[in-house]
Order: structure tokens, then C-alpha cells, then sequence
């Protein structure tokens, strides 16, 4: 199993520019360390999100760092024109070397996208749709589409990729295993592991299915909020703190709108109750070597993407966790 990095660059109290200063060291160190990848979290209107648009900020980073693949988790397809994403997709590809995987997604808050004018109850429909669309502009020298939602008319694509990206996608159903395996697409799941191993399983049964190698299958992943320092009580004290802030930037924009946060019943009230129903994670190094091999089996993942940056993290805390999982944690993990 390897380590990537999730990252939502939630408002945290400091200048944007200082923020974004302190993101893009954090990414330079994750290069050195090793880490997979980094995945950027797109948000609109809300303190969750204060990078709204992940492209222009992994633009930055592909220049920050040499070896780390960097993306997003997700890309929110509803926001986007098909042809100015896959364009975008194309020159982010070049810019970072051919580094760069996409996650697609139709956006998690209805009020994101309501700000943008769009009913996110529709998106549904046209989802799979907009896919294609993207498949195909990735891939053909001329994109012309004629769908049910969208038209698209002998647009020139005058830059490709090197090659077709990777592709994430952001599953919490098992029935869509089989759409995202026959597309190839690598998963990640924001679930508990046990409401995760069923999809994973489904994913690989379709995978086999369909023929295609089972050597070299997608990714199956998880994302999990981690604090790593050299003991459980420093950790816990970093983690419950930076919490506080986390969680009011997450819940936000649905309690602006008298929406009930679809987080309140997953996290709890303070980190520690969600550490303890086995959704986040702070400890030693030990402990998260145990914590990290315990939801590799139950939710049958091999990559786990780390938020180890949020709240009002500081950049030595968030500094801490990277070095102590690259040091102490990945090499075992790798080896098992």
C-alpha cells in the first residue's frame, strides 16, 4: 500500500498568500519524501475551499515539485465546459510533465453549485455523459459529440496530452464498480472501511470479469484526516484543536443554507470521537503503521490519501505527520 496526500486548503486564519506559500512547501516536501501524490479538493463559496480553482494552483505546484503526481480530488464536472476542462486537462498534463491524474466528480453540495446556477439534482443525468465527453477530447485529434445534454461540433483539440491521464473517481455506491472498472477508472471512497470493502470487492470482481489484467488493476482508495507526531497525547492535542476550525469550515456553507451537514453523523463532535469510530487518525507512528494496515484490509484499498493539513494546522505540525509517515510509516507499508 502507498501514501498519497488530500488537501482541501481550508480557510485557516492567515493571508491567502501565506497560505498558499505554506501549501506549496508543504508540496515541496511531499516530493521529497516520497509521497504518491497530492489530491486537491475543489469548493466554491465556502471557507472549506479557498483554492476554488484546483487548476490554477496545481499549475503551481507542478512547477514546485519534480516527482509527485498531483490532482484532483474531484474536478466538479457541472462547473466546466467539456471542451475548456479537457484543455485545461491537456496543459496541466505538459506543465507537470505528465504528472497530472483528474478526479471526476459531480460536486457533493447542492449550494456550491446552485451558485453557479446549476440544480445539482440534474447533474446526475448528465454525469456519465460529460464523462464520455471528456474520454473522448483526451483522445481524438477532433472532438464532435451529439449527446442528450450536450453538443459539442468538430472542435479542434490542437493540445493533447502526452497520454490519457489517470482517472479518479469519487465512489460510494457498489453498482457504479462496474461502470468505473470498465472505463479503468482508479476509485477513492470518503466512507468508513467497512462500508468501503464493498465496493472494492464488486470493483475487482468486474475488473476479472471484463477480462482485463488482474496484475495491474486501478487504484482502490481511501481518504483519511492523519496526525502523526512522536506521542499519542501530542497528536491527539494537535488534532482536536486544528478540528474545531475543520469541521466549521466544512460545515459552513450547508448551515448557511439550513442544511443539515452530511458530516455531522460521520465525524462527531471533536476529533477524538471521530478517531475513535476509526474515521481519522492520531497517534505515534507505531500506532498509525497499525491504523493504516487495519483499514488497508477491512476496506480492501492499497492507496490511502492523507489530510494532514486542515483547520489551523500549523505548517511545522502538518511538517511533523509527512516526515514521520514517510520516515517510520511508508517504508513498512510498502513492504507488506
Amino acid at each position: 500500500m502507498r501514501l498519497g496526500v488530500m488537501d482541501h486548503i481550508d480557510a485557516n486564519g492567515r493571508p491567502t498568500a501565506e497560505q498558499y506559500e505554506d501549501r506549496l512547501r508543504l508540496t515541496e516536501l511531499y516530493d521529497r519524501l516520497g509521497f504518491r501524490g497530492y489530491h486537491l479538493a475543489e469548493h466554491h463559496g465556502t471557507p472549506l475551499g479557498v483554492a476554488p480553482s484546483p487548476n490554477v494552483f496545481l499549475s503551481a505546484v507542478a512547477q514546485r515539485t519534480e516527482r509527485l503526481r498531483i490532482g484532483t480530488f474531484v474536478t466538479t464536472l457541472p462547473l466546466y465546459h467539456p471542451v475548456r476542462l479537457v484543455e485545461e486537462i491537456a496543459m496541466l498534463d505538459h506543465l507537470s510533465n505528465g504528472r497530472l491524474e483528474v478526479g471526476l466528480g459531480r460536486g457533493i453540495s447542492p449550494v456550491e453549485v446552485g451558485y453557479y446556477g446549476i440544480d445539482h439534482d440534474s447533474t446526475r443525468a448528465r454525469f456519465a455523459e460529460f464523462v464520455q465527453l471528456v474520454l473522448r477530447g483526451l483522445s481524438e485529434p477532433v472532438l464532435d459529440f451529439h449527446g442528450e445534454y450536450y453538443t459539442v461540433d468538430a472542435v479542434p483539440m490542437v493540445i493533447s496530452p502526452r497520454k490519457r491521464p489517470p482517472l479518479w473517481y469519487g465512489i460510494a455506491d457498489p453498482a457504479k464498480a462496474g461502470w468505473a472498472a470498465e472505463l479503468g477508472l482508479n476509485i477513492a471512497a470518503l466512507l468508513d472501511a467497512s462500508l468501503v470493502r464493498p465496493i472494492t470487492d464488486r470493483f475487482r470482481e468486474e475488473w476479472a470479469a471484463l477480462g482485463k489484467p488482474v496484475a495491474d488493476p486501478p487504484l482502490t482508495a481511501v481518504t483519511r484526516n492523519m496526525v502523526v507526531a512522536p506521542t499519542r497525547e501530542e497528536a491527539m492535542r494537535i488534532a482536536n484543536r486544528a478540528f474545531v476550525p475543520w469541521r466549521a469550515n466544512i460545515d459552513h456553507t450547508w448551515k448557511s443554507a439550513g442544511l443539515t451537514s452530511p458530516f455531522e453523523a460521520r465525524t462527531g463532535k471533536t476529533f477524538t470521537e471521530w478517531h475513535d469510530k476509526g474515521g481519522a487518525f492520531a497517534g505515534s507512528p507505531g500506532e498509525a503503521l497499525v491504523y493504516l494496515r487495519d483499514q488497508a484490509e477491512r476496506a480492501g484499498i492499497d492507496y490511502v490519501a492523507v489530510d494532514l493539513a486542515f483547520g489551523d494546522m500549523t505548517y511545522a505540525e502538518a511538517a511533523q505527520t509527512a516526515e514521520l509517515l514517510a520516515k517510520e510509516v511508508a517504508p513498512a507499508l510498502e513492504g507488506s
